[in-house]
């Protein structure tokens, strides 16, 4: 196992540095606001990957804990990559077809879980036609497909 993941957060209480997006976070959790779309933004390592992981988790979880954290026993727990769906979005790439591609793959039947998420891992790198493309699909999404994304740079999104 590589060392972020060995040291990764498990749960809401393990999390450092971040009491008011853990707040909110685990709050739309026990509140079973279950159809949110999220941005998070933050400087290099601050946590936003290590918290839409979390938040992801919570959402599907059979028994979340008082804070919303994940059982980490469940089904949903043991196998997230079921319902999660991570796009690296530096490394894989950002154009319009990249994610037209990963999102007509996973807009799929929900299935056993609550909610099948996307995430767009360094979003800034998408492209303005990629952008587009995910504004229309995001507005077109069913209630269980929420899309998710973390950047360090916000101030690149949107129009040129």
């Amino acid at each position: 196992m590589d060392w972020e993941n060995k040291y990764r957060p498990r749960t809401f209480s393990d999390v450092r540095g971040q009491p008011h997006a853990v707040k909110q976070l685990s709050g739309l959790i026990r509140r079973g606001q279950r159809r949110r779309h999220l941005l998070l933004s933050g400087a290099v390592g601050s946590g936003k990957t290590s918290l839409i992981r979390l938040f992801a988790q919570g959402l599907n979880c059979v028994a979340p804990e008082s804070d919303g954290s994940p059982c980490g026993s469940c089904e949903f727990c043991i196998e997230p990559a079921r319902y999660f769906i991570e796009w690296d979005t530096a490394g894989r790439g950002g154009s319009k077809d990249d994610i037209l591609r990963v999102v007509g793959q996973n807009a799929l039947a929900v299935g056993r879980s609550k909610v099948r998420v996307v995430f767009f891992d360094e979003c800034h790198a998408l492209t303005g036609d990629a952008q587009d493309a995910i504004l229309k699909s995001i507005e077109e999404a069913g209630p269980g497909l929420p899309f998710f994304f973390a950047t360090a740079g916000p101030k690149t999104l949107g129009p040129a």
